[in-house]
């Protein structure tokens, strides 16, 4: 590299710095927020928010890529243009090519990065926090659970009337379920509930349970269905009692696998989560560089309304956009013919995009 690329990629490497730093104390603030989604807010603590906010985090930086970096891209040209370095440049003779060299440099690296991100460090870090998250659940189910109390999450209230040895004697979980028609009521009853931990997490082991399911019509309340039987559950996790919803676990599964394991599945849905992953972060890099050939092709520096920038900013918004739409639109059914569409249109689009911009 000349000393001029040199130039522009050091500037380009200090805002990165600047701004990922600005977006990285943000997600935290955030992610403190969303815990609120997982455990109750009396059971959070501030290690729990550092730790978290580590583990979510290249998830979450790998998700907003693309606007971090085209935020990176127009403040490190656009300050050019302001100092009029750009137009000195063109002056003493450099040509485009010398110019957008150290952004291709850096998108590059940025899109290598984010592939290490999403195939092999968040798969990583999503597993890690789902294990943190169901360790917090389970100490904070423990530490409020009381003889002869009953205790409420959310639609779900337990009670146990005493403790009998090592096990609560009495154990009963009781579920409710609303709608515009009927009222349910689902019972978890077992004579004795021992707690057992292993390396995924505690359990409640259940001795002589029995389930019982009522269903009362909201219109007419003397109509009630009853069911009660022997029930054959005997291990409850304790965590999921604080599930406020269901997930698609299969979704869950496949975001938590490496490139590794999802190619040697090799089946459709590892296909889709791979394509899925390498479109995020190509589109990505994609929006960024749009913004470069807008800065680079303005021919008024005086002119404080460049068109050329004013349209590589919106197909730069179009791009970010794609980018979050396509990898989980796109990719319902995938074949040959698109998958090709997906992977070309961002080359043919800056082609294109290009030779309109030089022509204004």
């Amino acid at each position: 590299m000349n000393i001029i690329t040199k130039y522009i990629f050091s500037k380009i490497t200090n805002n990165i710095l600047i701004v990922y730093g600005g977006f990285i104390g943000l997600l935290f603030i955030i992610q403190t927020v969303r815990m609120l989604k997982y455990i109750p807010a009396s059971a959070i603590k501030l290690n729990y928010i550092i730790n978290f906010g580590l583990l979510l985090l290249p998830g979450s930086l790998f998700a907003i890529n693309s606007v971090i970096m085209s935020i990176v891209i127009y403040i490190s040209y656009y300050s050019m243009i302001q100092n009029n370095e750009l137009t000195a440049l063109k002056s003493s003779g450099f040509n485009k090519k010398t110019i957008i060299t150290p952004s291709i440099y850096i998108l590059f690296i940025n899109f290598i990065i984010l592939l290490i991100i999403t195939f092999f460090i968040s798969p990583w870090t999503n597993k890690k926090f789902d294990k943190a998250i169901m360790d917090i659940k389970d100490g904070y189910i423990l530490s409020v659970l009381k003889a002869g109390e009953v205790i409420k999450f959310n639609n779900i209230s337990i009670y146990y009337k005493e403790i009998e040895g090592n096990s609560m004697k009495d154990f009963t979980i009781l579920k409710t379920s609303k709608d515009s028609e009927f009222s349910e009521y689902y019972s978890l009853y077992s004579q004795y509930a021992d707690i057992e931990n292993s390396l995924d997490g505690a359990y409640l082991v259940l001795i002589k349970s029995q389930i019982a399911k009522i269903i009362i019509s909201n219109a007419n309340t003397e109509d009630i269905s009853k069911n009660i039987n022997n029930s054959d559950i005997t291990k409850i996790k304790l965590s999921t009692i604080l599930q406020k919803n269901e997930k698609n676990k299969t979704e869950i599964y496949e975001k938590n696998m490496s490139l590794g394991h999802l190619l040697s599945l090799n089946t459709e849905a590892s296909r889709k989560e791979i394509h899925k992953r390498i479109i995020t972060s190509y589109y990505s890099i994609f929006a960024s560089f749009i913004l470069v050939l807008g800065i680079l092709n303005i021919k008024n520096n005086r002119n404080k309304n460049h068109k050329e920038l004013n349209l590589s900013l919106l197909f730069c918004f179009i791009f970010i956009i794609l980018s979050f739409i396509l990898p989980k639109s796109a990719l319902q059914n995938i074949n040959f013919i698109k998958l090709y569409t997906i992977y070309t249109l961002p080359l043919i689009s800056i082609f294109v995009f290009n030779k309109y911009l030089e022509k204004l």
